[in-house]
């Protein structure tokens, strides 16, 4: 099949449309560490891909923590409603608000 999906040629597999085949280099102490690290069930090639994906997200929420306090920076009353807000006690019922309780 063609379209995102494999096709056989006498025993080799082709990819098209879907990933790129990208061969790394590793050391030998950093191969013993994956493979010690990887689940038994996991392969190499899973392990490396997740692992750089779980990187990239950290990477990518760390930039984006970064503006996000560049922005309360630059926006003194977004930081004040903040402020309020973390220091409301969640952990109370609410007063002043709706029907008065009977007792």
């Amino acid at each position: 099949m063609i379209g995102g999906k494999r096709k056989n040629f006498i025993g080799v597999v082709v990819y098209f449309d879907s990933m790129k085949a990208t061969t790394i280099k590793l050391d030998g102490f950093i191969l013993q560490e994956l493979k010690e690290l990887k689940q038994p069930d996991q392969n190499l090639t899973s392990l490396v891909r997740d692992l750089l994906k779980a990187q990239i997200h950290r990477q990518k929420m760390a930039r984006a923590a970064e503006e996000y306090a560049a922005f309360l920076g630059e926006n003194g009353g977004e930081s004040l409603e903040l402020t309020a807000w973390a220091s409301a006690p969640l952990d109370q019922d609410p007063t002043g608000r709706g029907k008065r309780r009977r007792a």
